[in-house]
């Protein structure tokens, strides 16, 4: 599981629009081949990302889309600012047990964060795309590749 925080945990992310950017963001790695994406969520000051990276290290995976989320919210806002924190943190995914876990904790974090009442209330994350589509759970399959 991929960790990125903004900088100084600012709450960028709670204006609909900034997180929208941010998700877009998210599924444009994906449609470019970056990465598979298993699960996310786009917190007020942080996201969470499962994914495994196809075309692109990790580094250059997540340093993509910070910079793509950046240029993006900056010029929607008309500003200039740093809006992650520098790197990120990465916990590796070692079983199907540990997947399931960490999407389950990812995807509860709004709950938790006391943002929605379920996780599929919750319109910037994984949980509530796959309930929108009706869809079962990600195929995770191929992590294990």
């Amino acid at each position: 599981m991929v960790t990125s925080v903004t900088s100084g945990r600012m709450t960028l992310f709670s204006k609909p629009s900034r997180a929208l950017i941010i998700q877009s963001c998210i599924f444009n790695g994906m449609a470019l081949q970056h990465y598979w994406l298993l699960a996310f969520v786009v917190m007020p000051d942080h996201i969470h990302l499962v994914v495994k990276p196809r075309l692109k290290a990790i580094d250059s995976c997540v340093g993509s889309l910070k910079g793509a989320s950046a240029r993006e919210v900056n010029r929607m806002e008309r500003l200039i600012w740093n809006i992650w924190q520098p790197g990120y943190i990465a916990r590796p995914i070692e079983s199907s047990t540990v997947l399931s876990r960490e999407i389950e904790y990812l995807e509860n974090n709004p709950v938790r964060a006391g943002l929605a009442d379920s996780p599929t209330e919750y319109g910037f994350s994984s949980a509530a795309i796959r309930y929108a589509l009706d869809l079962d759970m990600l195929d995770s399959s191929m992590f294990w590749e």
